[in-house]
């Protein structure tokens, strides 16, 4: 789901900016992660279960 409020992405540390990434539960709080840093770890997931 899209991010309504503006976040630190945990995966690379830059600002993420209103519709520009998603967020997730976290450790009974939210975090916020770019949609282009979504992608690359799940394509980097799929290239590691495919070895």
């Amino acid at each position: 789901m899209r991010n309504k409020h503006p976040g630190t992405c945990y995966r690379c540390n830059l600002r993420v900016e209103v519709g520009q990434g998603h967020f997730e539960r976290h450790a009974g709080g939210w975090r916020t992660q770019h949609a282009d840093c979504a992608i690359k770890a799940r394509q980097s997931k799929q290239e590691q279960q495919s070895k």
